[in-house]
């Protein structure tokens, strides 16, 4: 069932939709949100469907294995998105669209625009071809360059709102962390240990929104020493995240997160 918090975004897109006022890039905050693909695609395939040339197409199938021609969805490599992938996409959206008016591409994770994809980037959005939308998705707007976020429409889905969503390996280190302040690091479970790069930045980033997710249910306390606490970790994890856009040394960094974690 659709998390009744998404729906005022929901009805938003899909007025934009149909009184044609969409915007020629779009900044969304959903990577939060489990399955986002699930919100972003139904806008894709409202959007390509309306205006479609050939009623025959099947727009929503080809959407959903991705072999739609005048879509492109360009993902981090390595935790950033380089330059070259933008270069490319600017040379394939170079034509006019044939299979309908739009052609539309997606920015999975626009947090990872560095500053040589980001200058690239802005080629698109500060001269926008009225043929061409941009949807750029982040985990946060805020860690968006700003000159990439300021030319775009931004729209934001709520954060994770039940305890359900969030895996039983983050919700035993929240516990940890906060049972255990002074030793963090001894009760860890070493499956942390065991993710890749990537794996341990999606974990962290989870951990991080149940931080957000406790910090909203803790405001009904009013306890400001709480709250507190809980900002600085939740600021303490995105630190940590944007190490580990570097090469480093996983374990090394997992030790330090959790020694300096467990004394906040």
């Amino acid at each position: 069932m659709m998390n009744e918090k998404y729906q005022k975004t929901l009805d938003y897109m899909n007025k934009i939709i149909n009184e044609d006022k969409l915007s020629h890039a779009f900044l969304i905050e959903c990577r939060n949100v489990p399955m986002y693909m699930n919100l972003i695609f139904p806008f894709i395939k409202s959007i390509l469907n309306k205006y479609k040339y050939d009623e025959n197409l099947d727009i929503d199938a080809l959407v959903n294995s991705e072999n739609y021609p005048e879509l492109k969805i360009i993902r981090p490599i390595n935790n950033v998105i380089r330059k070259e992938q933008l270069l490319e996409l600017q040379s394939e959206f170079s034509i006019k669209p044939i299979y309908g008016k739009y052609l539309i591409y997606v920015i999975d994770g626009a947090e990872y625009l560095n500053t040589s994809s980001a200058n690239t980037m802005l080629k698109f959005l500060e001269e926008p071809n009225e043929n061409i939308i941009a949807i750029l998705l982040t985990n946060n707007c805020y860690n968006v360059i700003k000159t990439i976020s300021s030319r775009c429409q931004t729209l934001i889905f709520p954060e994770y709102d039940t305890n359900e969503n969030f895996s039983k390996e983050v919700i035993d280190l929240y516990n940890n962390i906060e049972n255990n302040r002074q030793d963090a690091l001894g009760f860890v479970d070493n499956v942390w240990y065991c993710y890749d790069k990537d794996s341990l930045i999606q974990k962290l980033k989870e951990l991080q929104n149940y931080y957000i997710y406790k910090f909203e249910e803790k405001k009904i306390e009013t306890n400001e020493e709480k709250l507190n606490n809980l900002s600085k970790k939740i600021l303490l994890i995105d630190e940590y995240l944007k190490k580990l856009r570097y090469n480093v040394n996983i374990k090394m960094l997992m030790d330090k997160f959790l020694l300096e974690i467990g004394r906040q």
